[in-house]
């Protein structure tokens, strides 16, 4: 991959993928040498099977690099690098079992995006892809996100018991450290023997 630094505004931005080579082999894949040299504006990527000239003034925009998420109760966060040479984002939902990729928005201008979630997909997983555009065109699409917050971990369970008129009564107190933020919510499920079916509760 290759990025450029601006100075001036203290931020990276990416570039599209520079050229590579690979040499098919009888047992596979064999990297080949590579060498690169820059002639004024021009990076010349060469090897002994081609030389390709990378530039780095390209017109279409790079796809979007670096894609992360923040995951709250009803939404979540995009956060994306800057593209060098982009003006707009379009940020899009990918169904991962037919591969069609839907809109979500068009016309943002930043690299981050809030996406709010329809209450009826709140436990679906989701998953999301972003194009970068400018007055050439549309970017190919970033790699795919998913939104599936992480699993709960450390997760601790005790029996505590209170007398009633009735006699002992007992109950359960389940401790965990957070996979999201404060706002994010839990189910809680059991199952009544080890190999049995996990029952939400």
């Amino acid at each position: 991959s290759a990025e450029v630094y601006d100075p001036e505004t203290q931020q990276w931005y990416n570039l599209k993928s520079m050229p590579g080579t690979v040499k098919r082999a009888k047992f596979g894949v064999v990297l080949d040498f590579t060498d690169i040299a820059v002639v004024e504006d021009n990076i010349y990527v060469m090897n002994k099977h081609f030389t390709a000239i990378y530039d780095t003034n390209h017109t279409l925009p790079a796809a979007p690099r670096n894609v992360e998420t923040t995951i709250g109760a009803d939404q979540t966060v995009l956060e994306w690098t800057p593209v060098a040479g982009a003006d707009e984002y379009s940020i899009y939902r990918v169904d991962e079992e037919t591969g069609t990729y839907t809109t979500v928005a068009d016309s943002v201008y930043t690299s981050t995006y809030t996406y709010y979630i329809p209450e009826e997909d709140l436990n679906t997983p989701l998953y999301y892809a972003i194009k970068a555009k400018n007055e050439e065109g549309e970017s190919e699409y970033s790699e795919t996100i998913n939104s599936l917050p992480s699993a709960p971990i450390n997760l601790v369970g005790k029996r505590e018991y209170w007398r009633t008129p009735m006699g002992m009564k007992a109950y359960t107190i389940m401790e965990w450290e957070s996979a999201g933020d404060a706002d994010t919510k839990y189910n809680i499920y059991r199952k009544r023997n080890y190999n049995g079916e996990w029952e939400k509760i």
